[in-house]
Parts: C-alpha cells; structure tokens; sequence
C-alpha cells in the first residue's frame, strides 16, 4: 500500500503537550515551502544572469545615438536557407535597461 500525506495536522502544540511554541508541518507544506526556496532562488539566479550579459554586451559593443544604422546578424536557426545573413536596422529608440529598440523598412523589432 502506497504511503499517504494526510494534510491535517499543521497547526502548533497545544500547552500541555511536549515541546509547547514549536510549529509541526505536515509533509506536504515543508515540501511546499522547498519548492518555493528553490523557485525564489532560480528567479534571483536568472536575473543576475541577465544583468551579467547585458553588462557583457555593454562592454563589447560601442554606444549607437538614435537614427544610426547597424547590421545585426541573423540566427542560423532563425533564418531559411536563402535568407540573408544579416539585416539592417535603424535604431530608433534607448530603453531605460541599456538596450535599443530597432526598426527595419517593414516596423519595428519585437526584441530590444
């Protein structure tokens, strides 16, 4: 027979019990609250992550004013076998984060 978690018993001790003031858990909510150190920590984890290559990013690739032309450079997986390597783009806008927004003839780029 397979072990059940009954989630019933959460609460404290009362007074003439053993161990008064200390708090019991039942195993589901210490797994709960597991998880949820472990998705708190991946959430700081990538947005430090993310601070990191776009200070890379910053520190490999000059400044552009507003109305410059660039080149970027189309993903292999992104693109057909007879697209072009890269496109040009114009950009048109700074974000508060550092990054562009571009446009091309056609509008402008879902990414920044």
């Amino acid at each position: 027979m397979r072990d059940q978690f009954v989630h019933a018993i959460c609460g404290s001790y009362s007074e003439d019990s053993e161990g008064f003031g200390l708090r019991v858990a039942c195993n589901l909510c210490v797994r709960k609250n597991r998880i949820n150190i472990e998705r708190e920590g991946a959430k700081s984890g990538q947005e430090q992550q993310a601070q990191k290559m776009v200070s890379l990013s910053n520190s490999k690739l000059p400044a552009v004013d507003n109305g410059t032309n660039v080149v970027i450079r189309v993903p292999d997986l992104g693109r057909g076998r007879l697209a072009r390597r890269n496109v040009l783009v114009v950009a048109v806008d700074v974000e508060s984060s550092g990054l562009y927004v571009l446009g091309t003839k056609e509008g402008l780029l879902e990414r920044l």
